[in-house]
């Protein structure tokens, strides 16, 4: 008997198989850059990503499907979808069916539709992100479910460009992972962001620091801005000893922070990012072998490390396939390792409209690493602008939905969204009022939140005078400055709120797994109360031990290291110091701590010359403050 229930109960199965419901579904985007646009109007400063979309629905099953309906959601109910007609069924979700009075109702075996929207003027431009379909259902047959599959891999060749595969935005994508938060620790401004740790450090999972960098030729070397003196290759772990002495490294180890050094590829001496070091390494086998031996032998050398970031940005984009491989090659040495890879990549929606994000594939180096940190921030940066018809140079960092755009087309490219991160700034910029033509020689000027408040309390800025950009939320005032206007952003916890509210979003918490913070150093309570409200649902944890008001290095007035000489530098004894200001300044030197180690009083001559022979080995920070202006410089005493 139970012979023949098996018997039966397999030719049942094997009819329902032979007489299958099935659609096998298509979603792409032109992998062509002359037919997708970037665009930000000047009217609101919404960046919108704009051009082609196809969507294809075959019926692979085994029965033909009459009376088919199909129900999905799109981002937004728009107007301009030309060959697309629908019948709206949720206004608040987006949850349309898709209806036509011309369309077959009946699809065959084998046969398809496929809706191709059309090319739209960038002075008109939608949002092509918006025509991303969600969570496609169908059914057929007197109302039966039919089985959707998803078709994800390669291309399909139109008449004039390919079409680019992507993941669907589906149910079972969703990761729910916790949200892990990124912060960058910068050198440049060492004690500010070491004092911020220490107050905000039990928000932070992982902290980034840019320790290693490329030289011309292409080889692994210490980060820049190094003291006169220091050989980057022989000294590679300068900024390693550095941090390690004033307590990072084994703050991170006792509070359960993962250390990730950064290797990154700015160069101080073009001022830029150096895509030619790059190419030459990745090109050349001898050096690419060379590299990647060398960032393993950081991995084996530092067991403090959790792994290694790479930050290689602005590259060519004839590099695209060189930089995918490098990135896959690399990822299978960290794993092999039991480490992990993260990186930083531009922000894109389809091939990027520049050579930095067209370099970078998002498909294939987001599978390779375990996190991708989109670099959601600069909408507006120091030197734009660079597109046809941009708004004013001044403006936000970033707005909620130019980070929703970026993150759905990364989850459309990468097979696990929770290796995703979003980045939030943690600053601003001030600009010439009114000057728009700034360049690397003229540019504007970052400016954090306590840059800012010190602008408001030396120039008296009233309340009154400080408004609210309506896209990013962000607070901006502008301030006469030795008789040049400039127009302050900065960032607060309201705009900091405002740009998380993307989380919220079309579902992208469930997706994605973190966000990630550029920089400590000089911010708000309030700023870390937005992101652990946006990732927690809490306030953040504060250690009011460190009021981090020991040092003011990130100033107005700072004077920039390359205005000063300062030599030798390690020094065993005597410290010269060359620049304008020195006469009549206060000269102090400082520990990483913030305890003050030595005061060398007033300065009487238009140099300075120290004596630290009765100091210990170790990092100091030397201050020198004249009428106000402080100069803040790493010093090294050797034995």
């Amino acid at each position: 008997m139970l012979k023949a229930i098996t018997i039966i109960l397999a030719v049942f199965l094997l009819q329902q198989n032979a007489f299958s419901q099935e659609v096998t579904v298509t979603i792409g985007y032109p992998d062509h850059p002359d037919y997708f646009l970037y665009s930000i109007p000047p009217s609101d400063e919404h960046a919108r990503f704009g051009g082609e979309y196809y969507f294809k629905v075959e019926n692979t099953g085994s029965v033909g499907l009459n009376g088919w309906e199909l129900f999905t959601t799109w981002k937004t109910l728009n107007n301009t979808w030309g060959v697309v007609s629908k019948t709206v069924l949720n206004s608040v979700t987006g949850e349309i069916k898709l209806t036509g009075t011309s369309w077959d109702q009946d699809l065959a075996v084998g046969e398809s539709f496929v809706l191709n929207g059309e090319w739209i003027a960038s002075g008109s431009i939608e949002d092509w992100i918006d025509y991303l379909p969600r969570n496609v259902e169908m059914t057929a047959n007197s109302g039966t479910s039919v089985s959707v599959v998803y078709d994800t891999q390669g291309t399909v060749n139109l008449t004039n460009y390919a079409v680019q595969k992507v993941l669907p935005f589906s149910e079972d994508r969703k990761t729910n992972s916790d949200l892990k938060v990124v912060a960058y620790f910068p050198l440049f401004d060492a004690e500010n962001a070491w004092c911020s740790l220490q107050r905000y450090g039990e928000n932070i999972d992982q902290l980034r620091v840019q320790l290693y960098s490329i030289t011309p030729s292409g080889q692994l070397r210490a980060g820049q801005d190094l003291p006169s003196g220091v050989d980057p290759i022989n000294t590679i772990d300068y900024w390693f000893d550095y941090i390690d002495s004033m307590g990072v490294v084994d703050y991170c180890e006792s509070n359960n922070i993962e250390l990730i050094p950064v290797a990154y590829n700015y160069s101080d001496v073009i001022n830029d990012f150096d895509q030619n070091a790059v190419n030459t390494m990745m090109t050349n086998p001898s050096v690419r072998s060379a590299h990647l031996s060398d960032l393993m032998q950081l991995l084996s050398s530092h067991p403090e490390f959790d792994g290694i970031d790479i930050d290689y940005e602005s590259l060519m984009a004839s590099d695209r396939d060189n930089y995918s491989q490098f990135m896959e090659d690399l990822a299978a040495l960290v794993h092999a390792n039991g480490k992990i890879l993260t990186t930083a990549v531009h922000t894109k929606a389809g091939t990027g409209t520049w050579y930095g994000p067209q370099a970078q594939d998002y498909q294939r180096i987001g599978n390779a690493v375990d996190e991708m940190l989109i670099m959601t921030y600069d909408l507006h940066w120091a030197t734009s602008p660079t597109y046809n018809n941009p708004p004013l140079t001044a403006g936000c960092q970033a707005t909620p939905d130019w980070m929703n755009d970026v993150a759905c087309f990364a989850i459309s490219e990468i097979d696990d969204p929770s290796k995703i991160q979003l980045g939030l700034p943690f600053y601003g910029y001030r600009w010439k009022h009114q000057f728009e033509s700034h360049t690397l020689n003229d540019a504007g000027v970052g400016l954090t939140y306590r840059d800012a408040q010190e602008l408001i309390d030396t120039y008296n800025i009233p309340p009154s005078s400080i408004s609210r950009e309506p896209n990013g939320k962000e607070p901006y005032f502008i301030v006469d400055i030795d008789g040049v206007n400039w127009i302050c952003y900065y960032q607060d916890q309201i705009s900091l709120a405002y740009k998380l509210e993307s989380l919220d979003k079309y579902d992208l918490r469930e997706y994605i797994g973190g966000i990630g913070v550029w920089r400590l150093g000089a911010e708000s309570d309030g700023m870390w109360d937005a992101v652990v409200q946006a990732t927690e649902g809490t306030d953040a944890n504060v250690n009011n031990s460190f009021d981090c008001t020991i040092d003011n290095s990130a100033g107005l007035d700072q004077v920039k290291p390359e205005d000063l000489i300062v030599f030798p530098n390690p020094t065993s004894e005597l410290i010269y110091v060359q620049g304008d200001h020195l006469l009549n300044a206060r000269v102090k030197l400082f520990s990483l701590t913030g305890e003050l180690s030595k005061d060398f009083g007033v300065n009487h001559n238009d140099q300075l010359v120290l004596n630290v022979s009765s100091l210990k080995p170790g990092f100091y920070i030397l201050q020198i403050s004249t009428n106000g202006i402080l100069r803040n410089i790493s010093i090294a005493i050797q034995d």
